[in-house]
């Protein structure tokens, strides 16, 4: 086994780059609510946000799509091409459940205002779901897009490189059986079975 770092430099990259453009999109949408151009008002007929729900928003926001990101991230197919683990799952809902609970539930003045969320509608919380799995879904396509075109980058010899090595190996293995041939003495070594008994001869009757 061998580490690509170009690729997960690379891949890293690539998915860090949509997570974070996906953020900064939510962002300046929530920041225009309750002004010209207020998405939740003119798209889904929801009530403009204020300063602390907005940061409730991307609290949320952040929190699923990070542990999205993982998902996209563990494969080198698509994110379906191979079952996650049971432990992986249990953490997935369990973060997801915790963040989504929070973000509905989250207490109003503590009596500091500029420290404190408020807690956002289900109905935002649905929208917020719903936009971290479109763009989950754009980052799964530009990590299959980019296997497409970073092959040169990455291989450093390709295949040929590897090939050299296996043969190497084969050559190594090869070697030592031959020598342990040579000292022994014998062509192979029978198994240990009921009817030839411990190696080395067959059993007696």
């Amino acid at each position: 086994e061998k580490w690509h770092l170009r690729r997960v430099y690379l891949e890293s990259a690539l998915l860090g780059g949509v997570a974070c453009v996906s953020s900064l999109v939510l962002l300046w949408v929530a920041m225009n609510s309750n002004g010209n151009m207020d998405a939740f008002r003119d798209w889904f007929g929801l009530e403009p946000l204020n300063y602390n729900q907005v940061k409730c928003l991307m609290y949320l926001k952040i929190s699923l799509s990070d542990f999205l990101t993982v998902f996209a991230a563990r494969t080198h197919g698509w994110f379906f091409s191979r079952r996650p683990g049971y432990a992986l799952l249990t953490a997935f809902f369990v973060a997801t459940a915790t963040s989504s609970i929070l973000s509905i539930t989250w207490p109003g003045d503590t009596g500091d205002e500029k420290d404190i969320m408020e807690a956002i509608t289900y109905k935002h919380m649905g929208i917020v779901w719903l936009y971290c799995i479109i763009w989950f879904l754009i980052q799964d396509m530009c990590k299959m897009l980019l296997h497409q075109f970073d092959r040169p980058l990455v291989e450093d010899g390709g295949t040929d490189a590897v090939a050299l090595q296996r043969s190497q190996f084969r050559d190594a293995r090869r070697q030592l059986a031959e020598e342990k041939i040579a000292r022994r003495g014998t062509i192979a070594s029978p198994p240990t079975s009921p009817v030839f008994g411990p190696k080395g001869g067959k059993r007696g009757n």
